[in-house]
């Protein structure tokens, strides 16, 4: 029956009309929508026969499943959404163009790459953290346990005292003048009665304060005396040595000596002499050849037989000839100066020797008329291994690598400014200076630079 075709009339004395004919009232009820749909499923039922009615009837039964299948349908499910977001994922990346790609891969690389860091960085806070937690924890225990120490030593102190308490003895806790007094006494060396001269002379002196004089160590005197006994035996070895006279030693401190003589410049020549010596030593060559005089000078350089601080000039001489001038003189000794720095020297007046000390050392004496060329061509001569040329005629040193790592450095020497070839552990190679703007001086040590610059500034005894 169709609810359209249902027509609703009024029962207003409970009786019902269909045209001639009154049938009694029935009551009325709207159908309701789940009536409706009740009656189409049956509808359909009956239209669909029995394989609709066994599907109905399984629909209706209860759904009974184990927790395996529920735990299978749930990754099965999981599964399923994962695959479906990675396909999603590669339709994306299908879809997008290279920039986008690059892009997307680089900020995933960005932002793998600060995750890392910040794993990183809270593991370094943890470190961090545990490391002060540790130091802290071996502070505690370290002040703990000097605590504990203290408490120690002062149980070990407050027994001790107890100890000595009752033994009987005598304990001045309270400091007094007397047992100052006595102290200083002891301290001292010093009797009652000068200290109190010393507080009377005090009192004299308005109150001022009279310190006892403080004596002299015995470690220091010791010193002293050992300091002496060293230096004068150092000084009578050098003169035994040297065969050299108590007089001869004060007449060389002195600046004088009675034995001195004036050794010429130049062989052969009148010119006055540069500096006054005391012996003239002549060396016959005859047929020696440079290297053969070269080491015959040397050898007279290291083996000098002069008294302490005496000066010896070296005349050559070949086939008793004298060498002519200076050219010939250090080309028959193999004794190599710069060309330009020869030209400008004096050929006639000029003088090699030796000068004894501690340590002999040569000496070469050169005129020139030009000092400031003179002087430049030193300075060049320096870069140019003028130790390597020099040092075997004016040293009694063995060459060694350390020579070519000394540098020459400026010095003043009885205010005479000179250029010193010093190594850095305070060795002294060469030595050289204008004594004047016309004398150039070459040695091979301190003292002898020294030596020979105060006898050019000396006036030289007359000749005998």
């Amino acid at each position: 029956m169709d609810q359209n075709n249902i027509q609703n009339t009024p029962a207003d004395t409970g009786n019902t009309e269909t045209g001639n004919v009154t049938q009694p009232s029935v009551p009325f009820t709207q159908p309701t929508k789940e009536s409706l749909d009740e009656r189409r499923r049956k509808a359909a039922l009956a239209m669909g026969g029995n394989k609709v009615a066994e599907i109905e009837k399984k629909k209706e039964e209860p759904k009974k499943e184990s927790w395996l299948s529920s735990i299978t349908k749930s990754f099965t499910s999981a599964t399923n959404s994962i695959d479906l977001a990675k396909r999603r994922a590669e339709a994306k990346m299908a879809m997008e163009g290279k920039s986008r790609r690059e892009k997307r891969v680089e900020e995933e690389r960005i932002e793998q790459l600060q995750t890392k860091q910040k794993k990183e960085q809270a593991e370094k806070e943890r470190q961090l953290v545990a490391a002060k937690t540790r130091a802290e924890e071996e502070r505690i225990a370290h002040a703990e346990a000097e605590k504990q120490a203290a408490a120690k030593q002062a149980t070990h102190t407050r027994l001790e005292f107890e100890q000595i308490k009752k033994a009987g003895g005598n304990l001045n806790a309270i400091r007094t003048l007397r047992t100052d007094v006595d102290s200083f006494i002891k301290d001292q060396n010093m009797s009652a009665i000068k200290m109190a001269v010393m507080e009377t002379e005090r009192q004299k002196n308005g109150g001022a304060n009279l310190e006892a004089p403080k004596p002299i160590s015995k470690s220091a005197v010791a010193f002293i005396v050992v300091f002496l006994v060293a230096g004068l035996a150092i000084v009578f070895s050098a003169m035994w040595y040297k065969n050299i006279s108590l007089t001869d030693l004060l007449d060389i401190l002195k600046g004088q000596d009675k034995n001195a003589i004036v050794a010429p410049a130049s062989p052969g020549k009148t010119e006055p002499n540069l500096v006054f010596v005391e012996e003239m030593r002549s060396l016959e060559l005859g047929v020696m050849s440079p290297k053969e005089a070269a080491s015959a000078v040397r050898t007279e350089i290291k083996n000098a037989d002069l008294k302490l601080g005496a000066a010896e000039a070296i005349v050559l001489k070949q086939d008793g000839n004298l060498m002519p001038n200076l050219t010939a003189y250090l080309e028959k000794i193999n004794l190599v100066l710069p060309k330009v720095l020869l030209r400008l020297l004096d050929q006639n007046l000029f003088m090699y020797g030796v000068y004894s000390s501690i340590e002999n050392s040569g000496f070469l004496l050169l005129k020139t008329n030009f000092m400031e060329k003179a002087y430049a061509e030193m300075l060049s001569w320096e870069e140019n291994l003028l130790a390597k040329d020099m040092m075997p005629f004016l040293s009694t040193k063995k060459g060694s690598d350390e020579i070519y790592k000394a540098k020459f450095k400026d010095e003043l020497i009885k205010n005479t400014n000179a250029r010193v070839l010093q190594s850095a552990t305070g060795g002294v190679y060469l030595v050289y200076g204008f004594l004047d703007r016309d004398v150039l001086l070459i040695t091979g040590t301190k003292q002898a630079f020294t030596e020979i610059l105060r006898r050019y500034n000396t006036p030289m005894p007359q000749s005998k």
